[in-house]
């Protein structure tokens, strides 16, 4: 196996690319290293699924000396970069109970790993330009004329990537207008047992140190200007104490994000595939386990809250898998002020309730939208990656009819599995139904509803002569979903006729006075095929109720059928406690 510029991150990258045993890739790895030798002036900040991915990767090296990499983040300093003023703030991580970031000395962990591979396996001074690929062999040309020859080359020669160039032949990087300046000073700044990783704050630049260990700390600066120009003292101590010389400076460059990083026997890794920024080692840890494509240009498709009115049942499985999954760390809540039922001319309130209020929901402060952004923010901790405003996403099959990709704008995403509603596969599933909306913006609470911020209301289908029951979801400024004073409801049932605002009068005559109304009819469909034949495997279009009890059960349903396990959901509840009531 053939690295061309690479050292450490090949290596640990290697761990999730279903390669067959860390041991095998050490009998045969070769690294083509551009520099004369083998030097790191910088840190890898690792986020939890890294730290798993690099104490795996020398775990199975039996590299014991693995346990002095680490160093905690304790918090981060936030410091006005002209004024001199500081603050100590706690982590994010800390707040939000999250994992903890560590940080790792990429010259220790360059200096272990080139130890546990044969002294022959890294050459220096070694530049690949070109690369000829024959379909079973492929060999690395380096600059000097030899030719080195093997089963895969893995191109990890950064963003400047002779290896893409070839593979590709795609356009030259494009200059950000940032450059990075990088040092690493023996200096041990006087709190360091409160704050590892400091961020220090600036107009347009930014100022980043971390504690490496040994007495030793490594900074980095952005910025067009002067390196020093108008730090607070925290910043110029450390300066001083960097040897002028040892510091690199390097342009920052950008390219346009890609979907596909292989062909052939050659594959691309790191800043050669994306270009990231050179703080917090995102090259090196951009280890794609899930990847989300969306046709939209936001999070979440028809969960967004003007795409769909429904609450969660605080108690119910919503809520808990919220919890159980650590969604709830990015969120907020406030009790539903009141759930009724309309029956003979007369709301009757629901009984039960968790919080205090006059119902048994909740909903997430600033709308549905934060549902998706948050399960968004976990999964980019544990290596996730959304694509969004990909159109026309085409799910590729191989010969045997299985989910093998997805294809969009000429670039394919290789799975094993795909996960997608019904308007992405349109010929594996069926129409069940419609469902019919109004949708209704109001300067006042719906009558009758003890001057509820929120509420819902049920219509049931026998006092209405229907098939089904008949919802209505309100909401307002205090759930931050509108302007000051505004309020917004939703009327919704199953559509049993084509005449939208027939149907759904029964609930349009409760709200009052409206100022704008519109109405929206929406196809249902349930997925048709077999999932253990073709590897997809689809949702049931949402219905027209005001909770997410039958979605739920369908996505854990769906989430048994991939994995073959079933979610346990024995949670506590009061990690999503709801805000007090504020008007």
């Amino acid at each position: 196996m053939l690295y061309c510029h690479a050292t450490f991150i090949v290596y640990l990258r290697s761990q999730s690319a279903g390669f067959a045993s860390p041991m095998h890739l050490m009998e045969s790895l070769l690294v083509m290293e551009q520099l004369e030798s083998l030097e790191a002036r910088s840190v890898v900040v690792l986020q939890p699924l890294a730290q798993r991915r690099c104490s795996d990767a020398l775990w199975h090296a039996s590299l014991k000396r693995q346990a002095q990499l680490f160093y905690y983040n304790y918090s981060i300093m936030s410091v006005s970069s002209f004024r001199g003023t500081s603050s100590l703030i706690p982590s994010p991580l800390q707040l939000r109970g999250l994992p903890v970031t560590r940080v790792v000395s990429c010259m220790l962990l360059q200096e272990i790993l080139s130890r546990a591979v044969s002294d022959d396996a890294i050459m220096n001074d070694c530049n690949v330009v070109d690369f000829i690929d024959d379909g079973d062999k492929v060999s690395a040309i380096l600059e000097d004329g030899r030719k080195f020859e093997d089963d895969l080359l893995v191109g990890a020669d950064g963003i400047q990537s002779k290896v893409r160039k070839s593979l590709f032949e795609q356009t030259e990087a494009s200059y950000s207008e940032y450059t990075s300046y990088t040092g690493i000073a023996d200096f041990v700044p006087p709190d360091i047992d409160t704050a590892g990783y400091r961020v220090f704050l600036g107009h347009k630049q930014y100022f980043v140190s971390s504690d490496v260990g040994v007495g030793k700390t490594q900074w980095q600066k952005e910025k067009i200007a002067r390196v020093t120009s108008g730090w607070c003292d925290n910043v110029i101590d450390l300066l001083n104490a960097t040897n002028k010389e040892a510091i690199l400076r390097r342009d920052i460059y950008d390219r346009p994000p890609t979907i596909n990083w292989d062909k052939g026997c050659v594959t691309l890794l790191g800043d050669s595939v994306y270009a990231m920024q050179p703080n917090l080692s995102q090259g090196g840890c951009m280890a794609i386990e899930v990847l989300h494509m969306d046709r939209n240009d936001y999070y979440g498709g028809d969960s967004t809250s003007l795409n769909l009115n429904q609450f969660m049942m605080a108690n119910g499985t919503l809520v808990r898998t919220l919890i159980h999954t650590d969604v709830t760390k990015y969120l907020s809540f406030k009790a539903v002020d009141g759930s009724f039922v309309f029956s003979k001319g007369k709301f009757y309130s629901e009984s039960l309730a968790r919080f205090q209020g006059g119902s048994p929901y909740i909903y997430p402060l600033y709308g549905l939208g934060e549902l998706p952004q948050g399960f968004a923010r976990l999964s980019a901790v544990y290596g996730g990656t959304y694509m969004l405003s990909k159109p026309e996403c085409k799910v590729e099959f191989d010969m045997e009819g299985k989910a093998c990709g997805v294809t969009s704008e000429g670039e394919t995403a290789k799975c094993k599995k795909v996960v997608c509603d019904p308007s992405y596969l349109s010929n594996k599933v069926r129409k069940i139904g419609k469902v019919a909306r109004a949708i209704a913006i109001m300067s006042h609470p719906i009558p009758n509803t003890n001057e509820s911020h929120s509420v819902q209301i049920i219509l049931p289908q026998k006092e209405l002569g229907r098939k089904s029951d008949m919802y209505v979801f309100g909401c307002s400024y205090t759930h931050n979903v509108a302007p000051k004073g505004k309020f917004i409801a939703f009327v919704s049932a199953e559509a049993e006729s084509e005449n939208i605002q027939s149907e759904l009068k029964p609930g349009i005559d409760l709200l009052g006075p409206v100022d704008e109304l519109f109405f929206d009819m929406y196809d249902r469909y349930e997925p048709v095929n077999e999932p253990s034949l073709d590897n997809c495997f689809i949702s049931t279009s949402y219905d027209a109720t005001t909770h997410f009890e039958t979605t739920v059960t369908d996505v854990l349903n769906m989430y048994t059928m991939i994995t073959g396990k079933a979610v346990d959901l024995s949670v506590d509840l009061s990690a999503a406690s709801a805000a007090e009531e504020e008007y």
